[in-house]
């Protein structure tokens, strides 16, 4: 089953998470079908979708993934942020 962009969602969502939904609807893409050809999580490509913060390593992986699904780059912004290094003294 794919998820469709509901017209009350779009309201309350930031304008990255309306592209990418849209752009997997134009191809006809799942956010399973993106995750497990990246090689994601589905919670990561789901966090795309909502304009969640993501690891730099999973935006990339994602793109290129979708560059395997449809033979062009996502070239719309995902929100990542940097991995954030614990360490212990």
């Amino acid at each position: 089953m794919r998820e469709r962009l509901a017209s009350n969602e779009s309201a309350t969502l930031p304008l990255s998470g309306i592209v990418f939904q849209l752009y997997l609807q134009k191809h006809n893409l799942s956010p399973l079908d993106v995750a497990l050809t990246a090689g994601v999580r589905y919670m990561t490509v789901w966090r795309v979708m909502r304009a969640l913060p993501i690891r730099r390593e999973d935006d990339l992986l994602i793109r290129q993934g979708i560059f395997r699904l449809t033979g062009e780059w996502y070239a719309a912004p995902m929100l990542a942020h940097a991995e954030v290094k614990v360490t212990n003294h």
